[in-house]
């Protein structure tokens, strides 16, 4: 628990003390007054930055899942140190003058420690896009996660081609400049370690799948659950009721126990509903959800069958007509892959 608090009282420091570097390279800018876009551009970019990091920063005091703390200590390091070298641009650009358009020249012109003005912004950049990409690993959606993949592929070949940019560098600088080129080099390769560090969190996020909320008549059959024999997904069941002589149930079922149950009913006057949700994979077997519904319709002609059409559901050619009951109203939320099976019975009024 010790090391716990360490761990946390340790990153709340460091992002503390990045925060403050990265205000005063926003005001520093701002005291320019320049209406050029370059500049404007890198003023708002500087700002956004202080945002994420005072967001970042309560964050931290109140964060539970110690796990996700750890990829952002090396880019909230880089973009301190990446800030603290363009705000010493800044100053090497004004210490001999007050003229602000002349110190924008300068600085928009020069090379600092092997770097230009172009450089060194990108750098920030890169070191920016993964901090964000590892801070919203805090609060991903399923929804979202597909989009944080592909900032993180993105934000790696950045990173990826600046590391090789400056290893080109380093090959033909001076000994003196090439210390400060390592430097450089090191710290685009800690936001790369970092960068895998989220891509192993994300890729290891398991989606879930809530039921809640439900009621089972009196008299009725419910059965929550999934024929996938090792489900990529979190079932969470809560707050369902069933009424008397009601049977309720959830859980992973193979595909034929699945079958037995829908199959096991000496009822005539029931209402059959199958629900399935489709995985984004394209590894769902629709067939053998058609099949299920197809024996159910044979056995019992008198009644029509519907596989509710709601967004990626299986649609069957069949529907409920008017009399028929309907089954109690379920509450769903999907956040990504997993085949997820919904069979209700219902005795018909």
């Amino acid at each position: 628990m010790a090391e716990v608090v360490g761990l946390a009282a340790g990153l709340l420091a460091l992002t503390t003390a990045a925060y403050q570097t990265s205000k005063a390279l926003h005001e520093a800018i701002s005291s320019f007054r320049s209406q050029q876009k370059t500049i404007k551009d890198f003023e708002a970019d500087s700002d956004s930055l202080t945002t994420v990091l005072d967001q970042i920063r309560e964050w931290i005091q109140n964060a539970k899942d110690i796990e996700r703390l750890e990829p952002l200590r090396q880019p909230i390091y880089c973009c301190m140190q990446a800030c603290q070298e363009m705000h010493e641009m800044i100053d090497a650009c004004t210490v001999h003058t007050t003229d602000a358009r002349q110190s924008v020249r300068d600085w928009l012109n020069m090379q600092f420690r092997g770097k230009s003005f172009e450089e060194t912004k990108q750098r920030l950049s890169s070191y920016k896009s993964t901090l964000s990409i590892a801070f919203n690993l805090s609060t991903i959606t399923q929804d979202s996660l597909e989009q944080l993949k592909e900032l993180i592929s993105g934000t790696k070949e950045d990173l990826e081609d600046q590391l090789a940019q400056v290893q080109r560098h380093i090959e033909t600088a001076e000994a003196s400049l090439r210390v400060v080129l390592q430097d450089d080099q090191a710290r685009l390769q800690s936001c790369l370690n970092s960068l895998a560090q989220v891509q192993q969190i994300a890729n290891n996020i398991r989606p879930s799948v809530f039921i809640q909320d439900n009621r089972a008549g009196q008299g009725s059959r419910t059965i929550f659950g999934t024929d996938t024999s090792q489900p990529q997904f979190n079932l969470t069941v809560s707050g369902n009721e069933a009424q008397q002589d009601a049977v309720m149930g959830s859980g992973v079922y193979t595909p034929q126990t699945l079958q037995a149950l829908l199959g096991d009913t000496r009822k005539g006057d029931l209402a059959f509903a199958v629900q399935a949700l489709q995985t984004q994979t394209q590894s769902s077997d629709k067939s053998a959800l058609q099949s299920i519904a197809n024996q159910l319709t044979a056995e019992r002609s008198t009644r029509t069958w519907r596989i509710n059409p709601l967004p990626n559901l299986i649609d069957s050619d069949h529907t409920h007509t008017a009399e028929d009951a309907q089954p109690p109203p379920a509450t769903y939320r999907r956040e990504n892959s997993g085949r997820y099976i919904e069979y209700i019975e219902r005795r018909s009024e």
